[in-house]
């Protein structure tokens, strides 16, 4: 049976014109991949689209010259990319609106509602309260929110994150002045814990032990220090508590405990990657740059593997290696803790910080140990059942990219706290009069 002849347009078309198409097709499509790269949005995935399809149908004239049997296979390619690419751009102007709504995204009243009973009345700011709103509903890292160096006089360290300042003294206290002298003019309460304490996302003037120190200034002559130090564990926390207490004299020390304090000093939470997906961070990033779709499905793709039950979370991770030894360790630690409090008369004071309470799950049963054992080595705990109960399943975090706890949690851990402190009877002796 003889070959089917070929086509007139195809036998019409000169070698030379279809290598010259080609290479112009080639090069139009290289160019809309770059003004892609300068856009955001449904019109990103626009111009990319036409780019890719411009690059296939060069790839197709290609294929025509040297594989002629490959021709059917690289027209479908063309005509996928086209359509998935528009899919795509629908799907991206679909969550723009839904983002845009804040109706759909901004649980901050909800969650006001809950904490509202909680909070001592005025101690959580009107501005705060409209910085965790702000947060609501970005899809995208904003520009001004990426984490940027600055300088800061007597700072060792000092960034913005998040907009916020954030500073570090030699030992990575939030500070840029030297610690200050023990007077016996103030009560004084020093806070010890790790990024939950030192604040990290919000400012300084929100974290609970500043809010601790603003309530009680309006009656009595009082000043707070955090020691709250990123990536601390409980044994460091317990060596800042041996080194630092000694030389600063307080009359109280509050421990914020986050629920990683049972990891070994130096190691990091443990982090699952089953399910990971294999693209380079360059290609991630350029993608989240310029897509709100993007960035949604970066920002949630973990959550969603947890709820899938494909992937664990912290906890659970952290439950299922060795936790039995991990418990011991924490349980020595806080027993070094107390040792140190009470052989200079110091009442301490604990509570287990989260900020993504779970009423039933292993983070409220892993918070129950900590709590048995802190009460074991003499703390005065602040319970948690409470807490994890009234906001189970809600998130008080910062953002989509930063996890710490928000502006309305620390007014939260600070009004619970607060009970304990006022009752104490040292505190009298500074009352204003």
């Amino acid at each position: 049976m003889p070959a089917p002849a070929p086509s007139a347009t195809a036998a019409g078309i000169p070698r030379s014109t279809k290598i010259l198409l080609a290479l112009l097709a080639l090069i139009a499509g290289g160019a809309l991949v770059f003004l892609a790269s300068l856009a955001d949005g449904a019109f990103f995935w626009l111009v990319l689209t036409a780019g890719v399809t411009v690059l296939c149908a060069a790839a197709r004239l290609a294929v025509v010259l040297l594989r002629p049997a490959w021709t059917g296979a690289m027209t479908n390619l063309t005509l996928a990319v086209a359509s998935v690419g528009l899919t795509v751009c629908a799907v991206e102007l679909v969550v723009t609106g839904w983002l845009a709504n804040p109706e759909v995204v901004d649980t901050t009243d909800e969650v006001m509602e809950l904490a509202e009973p909680l909070l001592v009345p005025g101690l959580l700011s009107d501005a705060a309260l409209e910085r965790v709103r702000g947060r609501a509903g970005m899809a995208a890292l904003p520009d001004a929110w990426q984490k940027r160096t600055v300088e800061v006089p007597g700072a060792q360290t000092a960034f913005r994150w998040h907009g916020t300042l954030h500073v570090m003294d030699g030992n990575r206290f939030r500070r840029a002045t030297t610690l200050p002298p023990p007077t016996g003019e103030r009560f004084r309460i020093v806070v010890v814990g790790d990024s939950l304490t030192y604040g990290t996302g919000i400012a300084a003037e929100d974290t609970y032990a500043a809010l601790i120190e603003r309530q009680l200034s309006g009656t009595h002559a009082v000043e707070s220090i955090n020691l709250g130090v990123t990536g601390h564990q409980s044994a460091d926390v317990l060596n800042v508590v041996r080194k630092f207490v000694p030389q600063l004299e307080p009359d109280l020390v509050i421990y914020g405990v986050c629920l990683n304090d049972f990891l070994p000093a130096g190691v990091d939470q443990y982090q699952s990657d089953a399910f990971s997906v294999p693209l380079p961070a360059w290609l991630k990033d350029y993608f989240v740059r310029h897509s709100r779709l993007a960035a949604l499905l970066e920002s949630r793709y973990d959550v969603m593997l947890i709820n899938l039950g494909l992937r664990r979370d912290f906890i659970e991770d952290l439950l299922s290696r060795g936790f039995e030894e991990n418990r011991e360790r924490f349980g020595a630690d806080v027993r070094g803790m107390a040792d140190v409090l009470q052989s200079q008369g110091i009442p301490g004071i604990a509570m287990v910080l989260h900020q993504n309470p779970d009423a039933e799950g292993p983070s409220r049963q892993t918070a129950a140990i900590a709590e048995r054992l802190l009460a074991e080595a003499g703390f005065r705990v602040v319970g948690s059942q409470d807490y994890f109960e009234r906001f189970d399943g809600r998130a008080l975090r910062v953002s989509a990219w930063e996890g710490h706890p928000n502006e309305i949690g620390h007014a939260v851990f600070a009004s619970l706290l607060l009970v304990p402190v006022k009752e104490m009877p040292a505190l009298e002796a500074y009352r204003l009069r």
